[in-house]
């Protein structure tokens, strides 16, 4: 009862997240106050951090997490559920969906990019959870 409890929370927390980028992407093309906001902050952390490191680094840690899930789905004796074959699934395409996000966008693209890629980040380790929870 905890397990399904913690799972229809984290759900509604994934749903919540994807709503907001939604709304963020929204709100920057149709107010020039939150397009300047989000110009300010990009280039902010553009100087101050090391954005491409941290892309290729944040890229390789969910290609490399994502493959040990599913060489472990695969090697596992257990017999496989209908439900965790389909948070497998969406695990997945999550990960694939991120890594073509981190690749193919950038700021200059997309003004949102850099808080969208941290919902998204934030996503992806509630589906972690996720399958953590249900293979327990």
């Amino acid at each position: 009862m905890k397990n399904k409890l913690f799972y229809i929370l984290i759900t509604m927390c994934q749903l919540i997240f994807i709503t907001g980028t939604y709304v963020l992407s929204y709100y920057t093309k149709r107010k020039l106050g939150m397009n300047r906001w989000l110009m300010y902050h990009n280039m902010q952390w553009e100087k101050q951090l090391p954005v491409f490191g941290i892309k290729c680094l944040f890229a390789t840690l969910i290609a490399v997490i994502t493959s040990i899930i599913i060489y472990k789905y695969i090697k596992s004796k257990n017999p496989h559920t209908k439900f965790l074959t389909l948070s497998m699934i969406a695990f997945v395409i999550i990960a694939i969906y991120i890594i073509f996000y981190f690749y193919y966008f950038n700021a200059n693209l997309q003004k949102t990019y850099y808080l969208n890629a941290i919902i998204y980040v934030a996503i992806y380790l509630f589906q972690l959870f996720k399958l953590l929870l249900i293979s327990l």
